[in-house]
């Protein structure tokens, strides 16, 4: 295929299309990554904070925490070949865009493919996972349930251990990038909503400055002619619209722990007079 536009506007125009449908896909995928990570997190929470109070150990052996992990694994896995795939489509595209000469759209994919996949597979997994952000949350969010207010160890001492590694210079290139996620993950979150002064309900998280908030923000938002407001966090200079919003779910989960938590102390207490 040599300088042809007409026919290099058709396949421009297929491969767009392609390209939309794995742009949805991998939302799809994503989502399904966050399902795993909730479910697994709230099954754990549930054995914390109820299972492990009683006798009773039903259920119990069947949760293993690794088939989640694994599970987990195999989407982020299956993601990566997804979207190495819509790059390699959007490089030809450009080209395809730019008149540059081409013999074969095919031929040209299936090199390309072919060297991008090489270059994901030569990776050990430890530095696959190690340095994925999606995993990082996976691991801290299950981490916080048991241990909330503890550091969570080295991400990268943990897939060294399970999934093995390359050479010494890669171990410490990811370990000066897993300082930041364990001060991250040993950060106080505050449960006072700024806005109320109370417990927060429902917690909304920013994404432009990371502070949470009850579900009143969203009415205050809606309130304003601008439909944005300046963020309530005192010393904090971001705004906050609607579209910056969403769910805060780990905060939600540390909520809900401490409400049961101090149900159950005040339930202790009135034993003790009774």
């Amino acid at each position: 295929m040599k300088g042809n536009s007409i026919e290099n506007m058709v396949m421009v125009n297929k491969l767009s299309a392609i390209i939309n449908e794995q742009f949805k896909l991998l939302g799809d995928m994503n989502k399904s990554l966050n399902y795993i990570k909730e479910l697994a997190a709230d099954k754990l929470e549930y054995i914390e904070l109820y299972q492990d109070k009683s006798k009773s150990t039903t259920n119990k052996s069947s949760f293993n925490i690794d088939d989640y992990e694994q599970n987990f694994i195999q989407k982020i896995n299956d993601i990566e070949k997804i979207d190495i795939q819509k790059k390699v489509i959007e490089d030809i595209k450009q080209k395809l865009n730019m008149n540059e000469e081409m013999n074969s759209v095919n031929k040209e994919y299936d090199k390309k493919l072919e060297e991008e996949q090489e270059r994901f597979l030569s990776q050990s997994r430890y530095k696959r996972y190690a340095a994925n952000k999606e995993f990082q949350e996976f691991r801290e969010t299950l981490w916080d349930v048991k241990n909330e207010g503890r550091t969570m160890p080295s991400l990268v001492a943990y897939t060294r251990q399970k999934y093995g590694y390359d050479d010494e210079m890669d171990i410490d290139n990811l370990e000066e990038e897993d300082d930041d996620n364990i001060i991250i993950t040993n950060r106080q979150e505050s449960f006072i909503c700024p806005i109320t002064k109370r417990i927060m309900n429902d917690p909304l998280i920013s994404k432009t400055c990371k502070h949470s908030y009850s579900s009143v923000i969203k009415e205050i938002i809606k309130e304003n002619n601008e439909r944005r407001i300046e963020c309530p966090v005192a010393g904090c200079i971001h705004y906050v619209s609607l579209n910056d919003l969403r769910p805060n779910k780990l905060l939600a989960r540390k909520i809900r722990r401490k409400r049961f938590l101090e149900m159950e102390e005040e339930m202790e207490e009135r034993e003790k007079y009774e």
